[in-house]
């Protein structure tokens, strides 16, 4: 049982003899049928559920049948599947409402796929298919477009464009965003109610806007610059006045002939207006209908009052045919322009008289004064605060300053100026008295006191003639000379010499004395005489050469000489000057610097300019003391020639003292009139001694002294002194000796 045989069997026999094979072999069967199955799954979760739930399912069946040895049952083979492929069919879920199926793989929260598309190519091998279906809920749009009908715009700044979930907010509120477009002058042409949350659905809406125009003129004022919308004080501003409101003026002018202003301008103005409309978005202008013509606030100007003015009378007429009616000129309001026209007046002229008058000569000064006529207003060609100055200038006296105008008035005017003479203090003379006393006493040198008594005097002086008018009166310093009380000494008796201008004769005493300024210098000379023996006195004076030296930008220097004489007083009362050819009775000269850019200017003791200072041999009888000035002139840069001046009047001057004699020469010492012959006793004289006689002592440290005020060198005073003296000590001696012969 299960066997086959191998080829043919035959289906008849000969019997032959021969053996009949007949080969057999396993024969084979079918085995059981197996079969497999590749499924596709499709699970879905619905909106709101949270359990799959199976929507969708396909399978491919694959089956073989294996082939198995029929006689011992073993299997032979697996036998094929089939099919050998297979196809699983796509799926496409449904979306719900508002929601987007999603597709993941083999399990629901798995990969994402785009689709479950059919497959063809499934074959034994292939696994099984599990997807499932999710719905996630669908975004929707909101799209709010703002539009400016008048510019034909988008306002992209008031619209709005989004996207979200069904029921969330999308952030856009329109009533806000309508509220600032209407702060901001829109206004709202169709408006809409806009969700603020996000819908089930696109939604687009679209809101038309215009500009909200208004009027503005004389019935509806707004002030210019300030915010149009309260609520948008950043936002546009209203216009300029001018875009509505204009005022033209008519201006007269008030002039002379000559186009001379007589008074001032007079204008009057007139308001034109008109009603405009403005684009409160942007605070422009815009043409609308509307809008009113230009008007003006009145037909005319307002009258103008032309004025009264002295002098003048107006004409009838303007220049540009304006009458003038009944003091008035009136003017048409009838364009939109500013206008001027010109009233002339026809001048009515006047004098002008200025009379100076000189109170003191009584007289009418004509060259100061002035008479003219002219049209009022016009330069009359007189300054009399040019002539007030040039008056003052030549030394007279405004009485009665006025002001007087520089032009001719609307009347006739006459000014009288009364002027007089002004004075001025002229130089001060100055005398002085000089009461001078030389006490000499025994063996000592002569003192001498000098008291003065100054006397001044200053004239006044008609500064427009220059001659004195009044001449001052002497006031002195003191009333006069104090007494002088001279001492008495045992063994002498005094003897007083009074000298006045150049009289000498005895006085007992020096008493008090009132002087006035024609009092005479006066010279007291007080020796003591005793009684005795005589012996020959030593006379010596000193002269002195000063020098003061100024340079620029430099204190004064001095440079001193001082030469010492000795002598002998002779019996008959001359003396005899030592005359040592060794020594030089001189002043040696004394050498100037020089200075760039200036000029040494050297004086001498008489004020005079000399040359030079020069060596001078002295004699001693008739030498006297010194000074010279060294200062120094800027040497000037060479100018032009100034055209010639007229010669100064001389000024005069107080009586000058006669110069002194600086080298008188043979001049005999003057000699005290004690000294003379009557009052020598002859034979008793002795030789001066050579210790005692300084000759020639130079000194360019010790200053030269001099009497106050007289000038007259104390040397002078000392040989009267020192002679005196001799003569003193000569007589004593012979006194003495008489003494002792007794």
């Amino acid at each position: 049982d299960g066997y086959i045989p191998v080829g043919e069997v035959p289906t008849t026999v000969v019997l032959d003899g021969n053996d009949v094979i007949i080969k057999m072999k396993h024969g084979t069967k079918d085995g059981e049928k197996e079969t497999k199955t590749v499924k596709r799954t499709v699970y879905a979760i619905n909106p709101g559920e949270t359990e799959p739930t199976k929507v969708f399912e396909k399978s491919v069946e694959f089956s073989r049948t294996p082939t198995l040895d029929a006689v011992n049952g073993d299997k032979l083979s697996d036998g094929t599947w089939t099919p050998e492929k297979g196809t699983l069919a796509g799926y496409t879920p449904d979306d719900q409402p508002n929601y987007t199926a999603v597709i993941h793989k083999d399990t629901a929260t798995g990969q994402v796929v785009e689709s479950i598309p059919e497959n063809d190519d499934i074959t034994i091998n292939s696994a099984n298919e599990v997807y499932y279906v999710t719905y996630t809920v669908n975004a929707h749009s909101l799209t709010v477009t703002v539009h400016d009908n008048d510019i034909d715009t988008d306002l992209d700044d008031y619209g709005f464009k989004g996207e979200g979930d069904p029921n969330t907010d999308t952030g856009y509120d329109w009533n806000k965003v309508k509220q600032i477009l209407q702060n901001k002058g829109y206004k709202i042409v169709d408006d809409q109610t806009i969700p603020t949350t996000y819908g089930t659905s696109d939604a687009t809406y679209t809101i038309h806007v215009e500009h909200e125009v208004v009027p503005v003129g004389p019935d509806n004022p707004e002030k210019p610059g300030t915010t149009i919308n309260p609520n948008d004080p950043e936002g546009p501003k209203w216009p300029s006045e001018d875009q509505y409101k204009k005022a033209y003026t008519f201006t007269l002018h008030f002039l002379d002939k000559d186009g001379k202003v007589l008074h001032a301008s007079i204008t009057k103005s007139v308001d034109w207006t008109r009603t405009v409309y403005v684009d409160k978005t942007n605070g422009q202008i815009v043409k609308d209908p509307r809008t009113t013509d230009w008007k003006a606030s009145s037909e005319n100007y307002d009258a103008i009052d032309i004025p009264q003015i002295d002098g003048y009378v107006a004409n009838s007429t303007t220049k540009k045919g304006l009458k003038v009616e009944n003091d008035k000129v009136t003017a048409a309001a009838n364009e939109q322009a500013n206008s001027e026209d010109d009233l002339v007046y026809t001048v009515v002229q006047h004098s002008l008289t200025v009379t100076v008058h000189d109170n003191d000569t009584d007289t009418d000064l004509t060259y100061y004064g002035f008479s003219g006529k002219g049209d009022p207003n016009t330069d009359t060609g007189y300054d009399w605060n040019k002539v007030k100055k040039n008056l003052q200038n030549k030394g007279y006296k405004i009485v009665n300053d006025q002001t007087i105008p520089t032009t001719y008035g609307t009347s006739d005017a006459t000014y009288t100026i009364n002027v007089q003479h002004g004075t001025k203090a002229g130089d001060t003379e100055t005398k002085t008295v000089t009461r001078t006393v030389n006490i000499t006493k025994p063996g000592e040198k002569t003192v001498s006191t000098t008291e003065k008594v100054t006397f001044n005097k200053t004239d006044s002086i008609d500064l427009v003639t220059g001659k004195t008018v009044k001449e001052g009166t002497w006031t002195s310093d003191k009333k006069g000379f104090d007494a002088t009380n001279v001492e008495l000494l045992d063994g002498f008796k005094l003897k007083i010499t009074e000298t006045v201008d150049g009289q000498t004769h005895d006085v007992t005493s020096i008493p008090a004395e009132e002087v006035t300024e024609n009092s005479q210098d006066e010279i007291f000379d007080i020796i003591y005489l005793p009684t005795g023996k005589s012996l020959e006195p030593l006379v010596s004076r000193e002269v002195t050469r000063t020098v003061t030296i100024t340079k620029p930008g430099e204190k004064p220097s001095t440079k001193t000489q001082t030469v010492t004489f000795s002598g002998s007083q002779n019996p008959d009362g001359t003396i005899t000057w030592d005359n040592d050819p060794k020594v030089e009775n001189k002043f040696n000269a004394i050498s100037v610097d020089s200075v760039d850019g200036y000029k040494a200017v050297i004086k001498n003791s008489d004020g005079k300019v000399v040359q030079s200072i020069d060596d001078e041999n002295l004699n001693p009888a008739t030498a006297k003391d010194e000074h010279f000035t060294v200062t120094y002139e800027k040497i000037a840069t060479p100018a032009p020639e100034p055209s010639p001046a007229p010669t100064p009047e001389p000024t005069p001057t107080s009586n000058p003292k006669p110069a002194a004699n600086t080298h008188p020469e043979n001049v005999k010492p003057e000699i005290h009139p004690s000294l003379t012959k009557t009052n020598v006793v002859k034979g008793n004289f002795k030789s001066a001694k050579s210790a005692a006689r300084r000759i020639n002592k130079l000194n360019s440290a010790t200053k030269a002294e001099k009497l106050p005020q007289t000038g007259e060198s104390k040397t002078n005073a000392s040989l009267l002194g020192l002679l005196g003296l001799g003569m003193s000590m000569a007589l004593g001696l012979v006194s003495r000796k008489k003494k002792e012969d007794k």
